[in-house]
């Protein structure tokens, strides 16, 4: 391939083009395209009724000797006028148009999650009236527990823990609350949790979350409506 001397280029120091110009070339394009994109040659071939066209291209570098760097650039078209093919002089010229390397997007850690999981439950919503047995709203709300749980990762421990109010003698109370927290782990248990890592405990009308004073007996049991309550706390093994 025979490149000009740049020191007979018309158009002296060359030229900084357009590098997404450079880019876009392909064959197939027209003379009409490529004098729009670089405007005439830069050497004296002439522009119509020739096969190629020279360039002088500028390009600014970074850290080196000179500001920029000037490569020659060379069209070949057939006998169309269509072009054909593209050459750099020297070669690596090439590499200044290069598409930039996509920068890898910085990837953050993703939080780690929540060892302990923890979740309170209305026994007013889990059990009928006095009753043990699992509503199907209340097996809904621990299905949803479990959901949440697992995405966290592999359950490696639960405890359950069943409140009731002060409302009857404690000792009802405590029998209470131990029947529902075991109706409890049962369920769970039986949707997957393993048997050996569950745990059901009552405590009856301990560690109450509020402290009502009314003695009418249906606003009293709407206030100690918290107390009623089954806990669960889920271990998660990271």
């Amino acid at each position: 391939m025979v490149f000009p001397d740049p020191a007979d280029a018309m158009v002296k120091g060359g030229t900084f083009p357009n590098v997404e110009n450079l880019r876009a070339m392909a064959p197939g394009m027209t003379k009409h395209q490529l004098y729009t994109m670089f405007g005439p040659p830069h050497f004296h071939e002439g522009v119509w009724g020739v096969r190629e066209w020279d360039y002088l291209f500028n390009f600014r570098v970074r850290n080196g000797e000179h500001p920029f760097v000037t490569c020659e650039y060379k069209i070949l078209f057939d006998k169309h006028d269509i072009a054909q093919s593209f050459y750099w002089k020297p070669a690596s010229c090439a590499d200044l148009i290069a598409e930039p390397a996509p920068v890898a997007a910085a990837r953050h850690p993703e939080p780690a999650p929540e060892p302990v999981q923890r979740f309170t439950f209305s026994t007013d919503t889990l059990f009928g009236f006095d009753a043990t047995r699992l509503t199907p709203t209340g097996q809904h709300q621990l299905d949803a527990m479990l959901d949440r749980i697992r995405q966290y990762g592999r359950v490696s421990r639960m405890q359950v823990t069943g409140y009731t109010d002060r409302i009857g003698s404690a000792t009802y109370n405590l029998d209470l609350s131990r029947k529902r927290a075991q109706s409890v782990r049962d369920y769970l248990v039986g949707e997957g949790v393993a048997d050996a890592i569950i745990q059901a405990q009552g405590r009856g009308e301990q560690d109450p979350l509020v402290t009502c004073t009314n003695t009418q007996r249906v606003p009293l049991v709407r206030c100690l409506a918290p107390n009623r309550r089954v806990e669960v706390v889920g271990e998660v093994a990271r």
